[in-house]
């Protein structure tokens, strides 16, 4: 059911194919959006555990930050249903949620997030970084990962690259640009 979308679930339907009374459902559940919710909010602990065991006993400090961005692909081939959860709802404009249900779905993510800008904020107090604003390089990393899964889902890659592979590239480019070695102007094109 989660596997046809969003637009496919429905109480009445989860409680068909559960074999149980509407009104059992809604005993435990106060609606749709306290389901999605809940279900959301499994998905992002599982995500954020699966990135704690990828960056744990890491040393290098850019590689822990590959891996933390890189989870989301292997989440999306580990978990897909878990992976779907979060992506329809970051990728879909329309709210699934209501503002209590997200709200506690999103207390959860803001660390997860909190977490990646935190191995951003340690590789540049180890050098490996040049100084910069590690939330905003935090969105930019996983907009490149997300857009990169987007990207390999619609279009045929054009050379031997797969989605992971545009990501991983992705992120490592980014990196690059941030190195101590490179210097750039960030000046506003208008």
């Amino acid at each position: 059911m989660i596997a046809e979308g969003v637009e496919a679930l429905t109480m009445a339907r989860l409680a068909r194919e559960c074999d149980a009374a509407v009104g059992a459902v809604y005993r435990y559940l106060p609606g749709k959006s306290a389901l999605l919710g809940g279900l959301q909010l499994r998905s992002v602990r599982v995500l954020a555990d699966l990135v704690e065991l990828r960056v744990a006993g890491i040393a290098d400090p850019i590689e822990r930050i590959q891996l933390a961005f890189g989870t989301w692909s292997v989440f999306s081939l580990e978990s897909p249903a878990l992976f779907r959860l979060i992506d329809d709802s970051l990728s879909d404009p329309r709210p699934h949620l209501d503002p209590d249900d997200r709200d506690q779905v999103q207390q959860f993510l803001f660390p997860l997030l909190g977490r990646c800008a935190q191995l951003i904020e340690e590789a540049v107090e180890s050098g490996a970084l040049r100084p910069g604003n590690a939330q905003v390089r935090t969105y930019a990393l996983w907009a490149a990962v997300h857009g990169a899964q987007h990207l390999g889902r619609k279009v045929p890659p054009v050379s031997a690259l797969e989605e992971s592979d545009l990501g991983a590239q992705m992120v490592a480019d980014l990196l690059a640009g941030w190195s101590p070695q490179v210097q750039t102007d960030h000046r506003s094109v208008s």
